[in-house]
């Protein structure tokens, strides 16, 4: 950036979240990836298969 200098730097405010959100972004992250990891699990299984070509025959 043409004249960027020392002041216009120092005066640039970057944003700190409290430890507060911090901690309630992990949470909800850690849901995520559970609930993420648990569906992998299921679609993993032979459950899903077998509920799959019993769709598709028409015997749900």
């Amino acid at each position: 950036m043409p004249n960027l200098n020392k002041t216009i730097i120092e005066n640039i405010r970057i944003p700190v979240p409290t430890d507060t959100a911090l901690d309630k972004f992990s949470a909800i992250k850690t849901k995520i990836m559970d609930t993420k990891k648990l569906f992998l699990d299921f679609e993993d299984e032979s459950i899903f298969e077998s509920l799959s070509q019993k769709a598709f025959k028409g015997e749900l």
